[in-house]
Order: structure tokens, then C-alpha cells, then sequence
């Protein structure tokens, strides 16, 4: 397996300060710098390590004199790589790991397209009780379509499970919890 070089490019807003690689590595450029009362002092080039956020996206806190500000390094690499990110798109993780920022590992997509590999890569579901605005578990669900089958009211069983009859409804004809068995 041939190894990529590794390209080094400026941060766009960031030139002379700090750079991006191909293969998701930042750094913060060899400098000299000017404290608040006026003296110089020496800034070495060195490396910048992600921190992860919340979502699980690596990030790197990049300082100018205007102050810090927190960017995602896959965003970083796709900037000075490919160029801004095309309206309504955003970028993608081809091997599905969110730390794993290499030029060769990313794309500019869809939401839905992200979504869609995102799911097939079984890192996402959003239905059943994976779902955002889920009130029942995929059990719950099932239960409740037995008990339907049997003969019990929706109205009822709303009731008890704390969700509108809309939502029973809708849960027993399988337009919702699809993924309950």
C-alpha cells in the first residue's frame, strides 16, 4: 500500500498563522508575536491536538489577535483542499469515523446523502425509538399492536402511554416504530 505524502496548506482567514495537512493534521506556524505592553516574543511551530466535541467531531482552537475561535478539522482539510462547501451540503466521513479527517476519507454531500451513508454504515438510525421526538420504546410499540390485534381500543391505550390517539393511530397502521417487531 503506497503512502500519501502529506501536503501542508494555510487555513483560509488563518494565513501565516496556521496550516492544514491532506492527511487531517493542523499546525500552528513558527512566528513572532507581540504581547499587550509591546515585547516580541518567539511562537515554534508546533502541533495542534483535536480536541473531541460533543458530537464527536475533532476540533483545534485557532488564535489571531482578533481572539479564539474553535474550528472542525474535517471542515479545515475540505476548505484548503477542495475549496468552500457548495450550499446545503456538508461534509462526509467515507470510513463512517468522525476522527479520521484525511482528504481521502471526506466528501461534500447532502444532508440526506450523509444521512443516508450514515445509516447504512449503521452509525445512525432515526426511526423507532431512535427517533428525535420518540415518546414509546420499540417493545412499548410492539405491545401495543398486539393488544390492538386483540381487540383493545386506541383511545385506551393512548391514554396509558401518554401519546395522542393520532399517534396511536398512526403507530398500529406502521407509518411510525416501522423498526418494532
Amino acid at each position: 500500500m503506497e503512502s500519501v505524502p502529506e501536503e501542508w496548506r494555510d487555513v483560509k482567514g488563518y494565513e501565516w498563522f496556521y496550516q492544514v495537512s491532506n492527511l487531517g493534521r493542523v499546525k500552528s506556524l513558527a512566528r513572532t508575536v507581540t504581547r499587550i505592553n509591546g515585547s516580541p516574543y518567539s511562537v515554534r511551530e508546533c502541533f495542534l491536538v483535536p480536541a473531541k466535541q460533543s458530537a464527536g467531531y475533532g476540533s483545534v482552537c485557532l488564535h489571531r489577535q482578533a481572539g479564539r475561535k474553535y474550528r472542525l478539522v474535517h471542515k479545515l482539510v475540505m476548505q484548503a483542499f477542495v475549496g468552500p462547501c457548495p450550499e446545503g451540503h456538508e461534509v462526509n466521513h467515507l470510513d463512517g469515523s468522525k476522527r479520521s479527517n484525511a482528504l481521502s476519507n471526506l466528501e461534500y454531500v447532502t444532508s440526506v446523502q450523509n444521512k443516508a451513508h450514515a445509516r447504512e454504515m449503521g452509525l445512525w438510525e432515526n426511526r423507532g425509538e431512535h427517533g428525535p421526538r420518540a415518546k414509546l420504546t420499540n417493545a412499548q410499540a410492539s405491545e401495543i399492536r398486539r393488544r390492538h390485534a386483540a381487540g383493545e381500543l386506541q383511545k385506551d391505550m393512548a391514554k396509558e402511554f401518554g401519546v395522542s390517539v393520532t399517534t396511536m393511530c398512526t403507530l398500529i397502521h406502521g407509518k411510525i416504530y416501522t423498526l418494532a417487531s
